[in-house]
């Protein structure tokens, strides 16, 4: 807590010499992951995007098999309407993460399109999850809220008829139905 103070005072009353100076010290004696994570959300938060930039590709080169930094990454250039950069992140995450983490990753990011990029690619990023991952009730939760979330009633309904027909055990289909049926209530 006292080098992120440090940090947020050296980028907002020092220079880049004294600030660089402070990183390295921080660095030394902290967890990288956290200190490059503190250090790109301070660039962030004060609108210094390149450098931001800068450490979230340190941060990726070097903790690349950490899905949460492959995730604040895309999360930034989305966030800057950065979208071709964010999807190209996505892109990278997907060759250095683990297959077991794609289908997470691809479900955080189809998120992130739905709430910073274009519905239409995270809908299409989302039917290629569920088709891939019947199964999965988190994906499908997932996907009807970002449908509801941006006011697609009609689609999110289709969604939860689709659901219906799935016939996944009767202890995972109660959830679904008990959101359904809120969902129904709302709209």
């Amino acid at each position: 807590n006292v080098y992120v103070a440090w940090l947020h005072l050296e980028n907002s009353f020092g220079n880049q010499e004294t600030l660089e100076k402070v990183l390295k010290d921080a660095l030394a004696r902290n967890d990288e992951y956290k200190v490059y994570q503190q250090m790109a959300d301070i660039y962030s938060r004060s609108g210094k995007l390149e450098e931001a930039d800068g450490i979230y590709k340190i941060l990726v080169k070097k903790f690349c098999k950490d899905k949460e930094s492959w995730i604040r990454y895309g999360l930034f250039n989305y966030r800057n309407s950065r979208h071709e950069e964010g999807r190209f992140v996505f892109k990278r995450s997907l060759q250095n993460l683990e297959s077991r983490d794609a289908a997470d990753i691809s479900a955080k990011f189809a998120q992130i399109e739905f709430r910073y990029g274009d519905p239409e690619r995270g809908k299409t990023m989302y039917e290629k999850l569920v088709t891939s991952h019947p199964k999965r009730i988190d994906l499908w939760s997932s996907y009807a809220d970002q449908l509801t979330r941006i006011g697609d009633v009609a689609a999110a309904r289709a969604l939860y008829q689709r659901i219906a027909t799935l016939g996944l055990q009767a202890k995972k289909m109660k959830t679904l139905f008990g959101k359904w049926l809120e969902f129904e209530k709302a709209h």
